[in-house]
């Protein structure tokens, strides 16, 4: 039963270092959830197996379970951890008690344990849903997990056989110290591991190893080209309403519908088309297309003329703020800087299995979930805030380069400015926890200019989101522009402040929040791409239709749904705190000066990329030798492991067993001495041989046989003749083993890795 419980011990350790091994599979594993899968769940699986009566009494074994809960608990402080790991640690200690302990009258939990490896198993069988990169990097490792996964679900079903009721009745120990019914059970046994093993190794091995393996444009562009773009303005006649689609965002607050980026009604050519060919629209063929690159910045800027697609995102609501980067940390120089340690910041690379869920509990007032398709031709994801579950991406080499999907469920603030206005202020509980997006590390000098300003517009002002809109409105004489500098610096922003007056995104969001931090807003900088209905212009919109036609997946939403995010639609804003309703996007240029006529970045030249699907090719099946031969010498290292922790680990439950006097305490320190000399290499005793008559072939057990003959099976002594037995007995045990034990590093060597003694 003791290699039984191991072998489930390491099937559960497996599955959850599972995305330690993977780098496609991603847990995020955090301090709680770390030490309750690797800390408490096998301690308690430990002690409800180890230490359960008639081994230890009922209350020790109680009392070691509740401590061990206890003590996680010490160093996990917290409500809601607690109850956590109450529940995790209840449940570990009762399915170990009713598999290994109380057998057929709990057959129903043997079902549900095979279920949840199950369940664990199938997500790492949902492999297809990894991006194409971790699966081209981890195709190997794909084909071993699969098989591992296979293997192991297989064993852990001969785990719950041998513990089911027939189990329970082979494995008793009877008085005598034998096992009963043991014949059938290797019997059965053997013809379930001789049918069922070749039989699902075949089934892993039979699947290609290529499987998960999407089909990837063979030109990838390993060179710089410069490719001649293809006029696409009388392209796309004939798409639903002509252009003339509502343009109105339904989330839009404070009447700006479509100021960001300076776009105000009447500000450029409203047919799309400008001097220069600015508005125009343009096709790559999609062979040739070069991806923007992911800066932190503007992605579209001084010196550039045109605007190139990054992605298609379907929305039923605008605008979207989707955002890559969080920036909460105020540096005196450098200025905000990107939060190592900020978990939103992860989910841009975060490599997913199945659907990411957040953990945290969202008690903000005015969200609603909020539904977003990303259709993309860069690898790392944007995400709306608050993000409530991401999907993996799929890779979709066909259409590339918009080759990357997923889809995001965001809890999304709906602005009320009515009741914004009533706000009160923060509370002392809020202020601790944001101290740090308060922080202001300023010297005086530094802090006097943005002080200075933040007054003069304060002034008058005392309510908590009034702040906020006087911050906002204090740009209403200063000019956006495209992309100026992707300067940060805290100097910089002061000079924007102070001195120029004009700047791009960059400049109003990182001054925003200086200027919000200093008014005891709690204030941080967000990039990303900003998707919105109102900066859809004609050829944006004639662009969303050319492609429509080229990606299947486009066609299941309507046009209006659809907005293209070009280079242009790089940007940043600020997020304010507002208690009770958490982080909100504001649009830091909302009330900025739009750039003069024909400098507006979102009405330069549209480029696409011409999509002309192709069919995925097949995989080739190849019949993966190398791996099979891995997978094996893996299993092989892994049983040798399980055995030699199995040797010892009985060996020493079985020493803690004979320190209690009595009859089974000698059976416990007879098994041991049979193992000791097993491993020495002495004659392996046969069940049929009494102790005796094994020591008539090995006269330095006599003295051990004869004393353990008497204590066992003489029916009646007195407290001091049981003690003197009991004496003979280990004296018997210690000359056994001194005698036993030849000198030389050949001898030392056989009894440390000898695995004879597992024969009893």
């Amino acid at each position: 039963m003791t290699i039984l419980f191991f072998s489930r011990l390491f099937l559960y350790l497996l599955a959850f270092s599972l995305p330690f091994i993977n780098p496609a599979i991603v847990v995020p594993y955090d301090k709680v959830s770390a030490l309750l899968w690797f800390g408490l769940v096998p301690v308690e699986m430990a002690i409800a197996y180890f230490l359960a009566p008639p081994r230890f009494r009922l209350r020790t074994w109680l009392g070691a379970a509740v401590a061990a809960i206890v003590l996680t608990v010490v160093l996990v402080p917290g409500f809601d951890s607690f109850w956590l790991i109450l529940i995790a640690g209840v449940l570990s200690f009762a399915l170990t008690t009713f598999v290994f302990h109380i057998g057929a009258r709990t057959r129903a939990f043997f079902v549900l344990e095979q279920f949840f490896l199950a369940l664990i198993y199938y997500r790492m069988l949902s492999f297809s849903q990894a991006s194409q990169d971790v699966a081209r990097e981890t195709s190997g490792l794909t084909q071993i997990i699969m098989a591992t996964a296979i293997v192991a679900f297989f064993v852990h079903g001969l785990v719950l056989y041998l513990t089911s009721a027939r189990a329970t009745g082979v494995a008793k120990i009877g008085d005598g110290g034998q096992v009963a019914g043991g014949k059938r059970a290797r019997q059965e046994v053997a013809v379930y591991l001789a049918v069922g093993l070749p039989l699902l190794l075949a089934v892993a091995f039979l699947i290609p190893p290529n499987f998960v393996t999407h089909t990837v444009v063979a030109n990838l562009l390993n060179g710089q080209v410069h490719p001649k773009p293809i006029p696409l303005d009388q392209t796309g006649r004939g798409w639903p309403g002509n252009g003339s689609l509502n343009n109105r965002d339904q989330y839009d607050p404070f009447g700006l519908n479509g100021r960001q980026f300076g776009n105000r009604p009447g500000n450029g050519d409203p047919n799309g088309t400008g001097p220069n060919g600015q508005g125009s629209l343009e096709g790559v063929p999609a062979d040739q297309w070069q991806n923007p690159g992911q800066g932190q910045g503007k992605a579209s800027g001084k010196g550039q003329s045109s605007q190139r697609a990054v992605m298609i995102v379907e929305s039923t609501h605008s605008p979207v703020y989707a955002a890559d980067a969080y920036f909460d940390t105020l540096d005196p120089v450098k200025g905000f800087i990107k939060s190592s340690t900020d978990p939103l910041n992860d989910l841009t690379q975060l490599r997913l299995l199945g659907t990411w869920k957040n953990p945290v509990q969202n008690n903000d007032v005015g969200r609603m979930p909020w539904t977003v398709h990303f259709f993309s031709t860069i690898s790392s994801r944007v995400v709306p805030y608050l993000p409530d579950s991401i999907d993996p991406t799929v890779f979709k080499g066909a259409y590339y380069p918009f080759s990357y999907f997923y889809d995001s469920v965001s809890q999304v603030t709906i602005p009320d400015v009515q009741s914004w206005s009533n706000l009160g202020a923060l509370s002392p509980e809020e202020k601790l926890a944001l101290k740090d997006y308060l922080s202001v590390p300023f010297t005086a000098a530094e802090r006097k200019p943005f002080q200075t300003f933040l007054d003069a517009q304060l002034r008058g002002t005392n309510s908590y989101f009034g702040r906020i809109m006087a911050i906002l409105k204090s740009f209403s004489t200063y000019q956006y522009q495209i992309g100026i500098s992707d300067d940060v610096t805290v100097a910089h922003m002061e000079k924007f402040l102070t001195q120029t007056k004009d700047g791009d995104c960059t400049e109003f969001s990182n001054t925003a929040a200086i200027l919000g931090r200093l008014a005891g807003i709690p204030s941080r900088v967000v990039t990303g791409y900003l998707a919105s209905r109102s900066l859809q212009t004609a050829a944006h919109v004639r662009g969303t239709y050319i492609l429509q036609q080229s990606i299947p997946e486009l066609q299941k939403y309507p046009l209006k749904d659809l907005f293209l995010v070009t280079t242009s639609h790089r940007h940043s804003w600020v997020q304010y705190y507002l208690p009770e309703y958490g982080w909100v996007d504001f649009e830091s240029t909302a009330f900025a000066l739009p750039p003069p006529p024909g400098q507006n970045p979102n009405n330069m030249r549209v480029v696409i990329p011409l999509i002309q699907p192709q069919k995925e090719q097949a995989p080739i099946f190849r019949f993966p030798w190398l791996l099979v031969l891995q997978l094996f010498a893996l299993l092989i290292v892994g049983i040798v492991a399980l055995l030699y922790i199995f040797r010892y680990s009985r060996e020493g439950a079985l020493l803690l067993m004979a320190r209690r006097k009595g009859r089974r305490g000698a059976w416990a320190l007879y098994r041991v001495l049979l193992m000791q000399l097993a491993a020495a290499g002495y004659h392996l005793k046969p069940p049929t041989r009494t102790p005796v008559e094994y020591s008539e072939q090995h006269p330095e057990v006599r003295d051990f046989a004869t004393a353990y003959t008497r204590l066992r099976y003489r029916e009646q002594s007195t407290e001091g003749e049981q003690q003197n037995m009991w004496d003979e007995l280990n004296h018997g045990y210690r000359s056994a083993i001194h005698t036993s034990r030849k000198n030389g590093l050949k001898e030392r060597m056989r009894r440390i890795f000898s695995l004879r003694g597992l024969y009893y």
